[in-house]
């Protein structure tokens, strides 16, 4: 687990890139509002990635590769998804992400991903994609 500084602001281009032993990333701080191309590309062992509220865009090539990533949360401000942000994520089976996301590359993400767009709605409120995927969770638990 990489535990990142509370002031970062900017992942730059590939910072972890082939990173072999990074098997989760959580980064919920409260300035990182940047993830530049290829963060993450190749980390072969990444499995569980957090994004924060305030990521607007993943881009091109930034999850390239990541072939064990199944687990993947990201905020309720996502507007897009570059090219191949996700290629060969084969273990990615679903990606859940705000109605707002708008424009995702028809290459973004594998063909046996499916991209579920959500304006949630959980028990009569209005509910984060977090929210409802912790619901989800909790329904297969239970």
């Amino acid at each position: 687990v990489f535990a990142a500084p509370s002031k970062l602001e900017t992942i730059g281009m590939k910072a972890f890139s082939n990173c072999s032993s990074l098997v989760e990333i959580d980064l919920h701080l409260p300035h990182l509002d940047l993830i530049k191309e290829k963060a993450f590309y190749g980390c072969r062992s990444l499995v569980t990635v957090r994004l924060p509220n305030s990521i607007t865009h993943i881009p091109q090539g930034a999850f390239f590769g990541c072939e064990a990533l199944q687990q993947f949360r990201v905020g309720e401000v996502l507007s897009s998804i570059g090219q191949c942000a996700f290629h060969g994520c084969g273990q990615l089976q679903r990606l859940v992400v705000p109605a707002t996301c708008s424009a995702i590359y028809p290459d973004a993400v594998p063909s046996t991903c499916a991209i579920i767009r959500t304006r949630a709605v959980l028990h009569g409120q209005a509910a984060t994609s977090e929210e409802v995927e912790e619901h989800e969770n909790n329904m297969l638990v239970n």
